[in-house]
């Protein structure tokens, strides 16, 4: 274990017991009553923004000759806080990607075309996981081979006993295990998936590939039991074409370019670049122990990109 500050504690030591969180933290909210009033705009009315910077130019009228304001300036203000509160899904955000290579003299229209990559922090989206005390008892913090006692046959079964999990644990020659940084954490690989589907919007009904992600230390009974160890981080575009093979081709590498770059772009978003020996020190709560964590990609990872 180790404290809130990510210290390993000397081996033997008994975690640090929860602390309480303090019942007049409102945060980011700096008090209950703009908290209320937020919860009042946002979910209870659910006030257009013309009408929330209606109300709050009359609210801050009547306070002007007590040289006082309003919770919010304007509707910005108040969405910007509601975004900010740090409990709930991560939230979205999105990049565009292009094609910047060699056109040919009659361009088909994807070649001028953006393409807008929705995506969730990665990092977020797993610490929340890792924080999820529903599959607390269902959680393998190590590597483990398990074998049958009769006949002492090797059974396979959730991802922390594969092979390849345990050669991460165990082998010399992986970067893991002999940078000295790693040892006392908890080893979390990390999964990505993917798959064509359709995706409705307000402009039509365009194709995406969601793109999934969930990690290793689960078994497998928790994927199948929708306890929020699968989630989605992103959706990739896929331009489309009706010319012929020689512009398809092109085409093609853009639609494995936007894949692999849109990948690399989640990982590395707000993050220093590092090697993937660093450890991502997470802290999280199960079993009550404070731990830390190296995250890695698994070989189900749809790229090469490992964070």
């Amino acid at each position: 274990p180790c404290d809130a500050h990510d210290t390993f504690l000397p081996p033997g030591s008994a975690p640090e017991p929860l602390s309480e969180k303090n019942p007049n933290d409102w945060t980011p909210f700096r008090n209950c009553t703009e908290f209320e009033t937020a919860k009042f705009f946002f979910i209870e009315n659910q006030i257009p923004t013309t009408q929330i910077n209606r109300l709050l130019d009359l609210w801050a009228s009547t306070l002007t000759k007590h040289n006082d304001r309003p919770p919010f300036a304007d509707y910005c203000n108040l969405y910007k806080t509601i975004d900010n509160i740090p409990v709930g899904d991560v939230k979205w955000q999105s990049f565009s990607v292009q094609y910047t290579s060699t056109r040919p003299d009659i361009a088909p229209p994807w070649m001028a075309q953006t393409f807008d990559v929705w995506y969730r922090d990665p990092h977020q989206v797993v610490q929340n996981m890792l924080g999820n005390p529903d599959y607390v008892q269902e959680f393998d913090y190590c590597p483990y081979c398990k074998f049958s006692t009769d006949g002492d046959v090797h059974q396979w079964k959730d991802f922390m006993s594969s092979d390849w999990a345990w050669d991460q644990a165990i082998s010399t020659s992986d970067l893991i295990t002999t940078d000295p940084e790693t040892h006392r954490s908890t080893f979390v690989p990390v999964v990505l998936g993917s798959n064509k589907t359709m995706v409705s919007i307000t402009t039509g009904n365009n194709e995406y590939y969601p793109l999934y992600a969930s990690i290793g230390n689960v078994c497998n009974n928790v994927w199948c039991a929708h306890c929020e160890a699968l989630a989605i981080v992103g959706f990739l575009a896929i331009p489309k074409s009706k010319f012929d093979s020689c512009i398809l081709q092109p085409l093609h590498i853009l639609n494995i370019d936007i894949a692999s770059s849109s990948d690399a772009q989640l990982w590395t978003h707000r993050h220093e670049p590092r090697q993937h020996t660093t450890p991502n020190l997470l802290s999280f709560f199960l079993n009550f122990v404070l731990r830390n964590c190296v995250l890695t990609s698994s070989p189900h990872h749809t790229s090469s990109v490992s964070s």
